[in-house]
């Protein structure tokens, strides 16, 4: 039989990854929904300017995602959330613990 943790943490797995591909989707359809706003707004009178303005924007928005995404990546974001998450969780904190104590050992063994 199946932990009940193990089965939380699969299923969580599969829901944030399917999360990533709904937020693609989603962001689409926002677009699509808001683009007579848009043309509205801005005052474009041209024959099929809402069609035009989504085919336009969608690849600029996704550009524009995938900018921010590579901005974080220089910034080393991912890196840095990943130590703030490992320092709050106790079992790596004591693993961290653990390796220190027996860098110290294998250091004074040296000695």
């Amino acid at each position: 039989m199946i932990p009940l943790s193990k089965f939380l943490a699969a299923f969580k797995i599969r829901l944030d990854l399917g999360g990533i591909f709904l937020t693609i989707i989603n962001f689409a359809l926002l677009i699509i929904a808001t683009s007579s706003k848009f043309v509205s707004f801005f005052h474009f009178n041209f024959a099929n300017a809402e069609i035009i303005f989504t085919i336009i924007a969608v690849p600029i928005g996704f550009l524009f995602m995938i900018t921010i995404g590579q901005i974080l990546l220089w910034i080393k974001y991912l890196e840095r959330y990943s130590d703030e998450q490992n320092s709050r969780n106790p079992a790596y904190t004591k693993i961290f613990k653990d390796l220190e104590e027996i860098k110290e050992r294998l250091n004074e063994n040296k000695r």
